[in-house]
């Protein structure tokens, strides 16, 4: 289990950045992400889930992955809720198939909190995201003052994923900070 508290005062920002989360066969898992973000502040928030090897080399044995994140304004209104539940073992077959993953392993998300996302800038993430050739969508918003996007897609592979998050994160640096792409040298 996973909590989280993150407050974004104005002016601020926080680039979430972690690790892909591996389910192995067998694995539960529950992280609750809270939000709360000032209308001036940006929030980048990234997450990549993969598959865990299974001794047997059955695709997607994990037991049950529950990603819940809450943005509220910092006047206290709901913004949104992004909300992941992943359970292969109670529908007693793999998510991969039709109706549940589209034949795809892999899921990854993006949040992106700030003004800056108002307007053509999820056309412009959808342009960076159409070279990939994957299956995915963005929608966006605001509420409370508060200006969103959430990009979600499938993929065959982390790397895959990985890379359309930091092609994200390079266009969202360069619009708000007009910093390069990051480098975290995970490998």
């Amino acid at each position: 289990v996973q909590r989280m508290a993150v407050r974004l005062e104005a002016g601020s920002r926080l680039e979430y950045l972690p690790e892909q989360l591996i389910a192995y066969k067998d694995a539960a898992y529950e992280q609750w992400t809270s939000i709360e973000a000032h209308p001036e502040a940006q929030g980048f928030f990234a997450e990549v889930i993969t598959p865990g090897w299974d001794p047997e080399g059955i695709p997607l044995t994990y037991s049950d992955i529950r990603l819940r994140t809450e943005v509220r304004s910092a006047e206290g209104g709901l913004v949104c809720v992004d909300n992941v539940r992943m359970t292969p073992q109670s529908f007693g077959a793999s998510l991969d198939t039709v109706g549940f993953l589209e034949g795809h392993s892999h899921v990854g998300s993006v949040l992106i909190l700030g003004a800056h996302t108002a307007g053509d800038f999820a056309d412009r993430v959808r342009d960076a995201a159409e070279p990939f050739g994957l299956r995915c969508g963005v929608t966006s918003g605001q509420r409370s003052g508060v200006s969103w996007l959430m990009l979600r897609a499938l993929a065959q592979s982390t790397d895959t994923l990985n890379d359309l998050i930091f092609t994200v994160n390079e266009l969202d640096r360069r619009t708000t900070t007009g910093q390069s792409r990051v480098n975290l040298r995970r490998y």
